[in-house]
């Protein structure tokens, strides 16, 4: 069963129930999203199983590895770019549509219609 869209007079009577739901179980209005929270806090994954990073040198760590994690990467299509270069210019020579010079070099298609079109080849 799908749920009700908010947008809808079913969405907008369930979301009104669950909102007097929380409140009972959390508090007055105001802190009844606090309360929510307090809970995902408690029920973390810390080093203490207490909740969060109960470790500040921990989460500093973990930081630093996540943001050390660069998307901007040489990619394994530059190394093989690199290698068959002179094999990609003979077969344009020949007239081989991109098609075939992505299959043959292993590129995916809009990688190699990307890097031509760099290349000034295409």
């Amino acid at each position: 069963m799908s749920r009700a869209a908010a947008n809808t007079p079913e969405g907008k009577l369930a979301s009104e129930k669950w909102k007097k739901t929380m409140q009972q179980r959390y508090g007055g209005a105001s802190n009844f999203m606090k309360g929510i929270g307090a809970i995902g806090g408690k029920n973390g994954r810390g080093p203490d199983y207490g909740g969060g990073f109960c470790n500040r040198e921990l989460a500093r760590k973990a930081g630093a590895k996540g943001g050390s994690i660069s998307k901007r990467t040489k990619t394994h299509y530059s190394e093989i770019w690199d290698k068959e270069l002179p094999r990609i210019i003979t077969m344009i020579k020949e007239d081989k549509s991109d098609v075939e010079i992505a299959r043959a070099t292993n590129i995916s298609i809009g990688a190699l219609k990307t890097r031509l079109k760099k290349a000034g080849l295409r």
